[in-house]
């Protein structure tokens, strides 16, 4: 079965920290290797940072 996950990180200074000292990447390194999309597309979204 296939299924679309969409994503959001709101821009705040928690966030925007997270993503300067690479915690984010790490994390979303680990949850793609777990899932193994097809593909992933990071992009805006309403706004805000975020992904399918």
């Amino acid at each position: 079965m296939r299924m679309m996950v969409k994503f959001t990180l709101p821009t705040t200074e928690e966030n925007n920290a997270k993503i300067r000292d690479g915690s984010i990447a790490q994390s979303m390194e680990s949850l793609l290797g777990d899932l193994q999309p097809e593909a992933a597309y990071f992009c805006p979204v309403d706004g805000n940072r975020g992904g399918y």
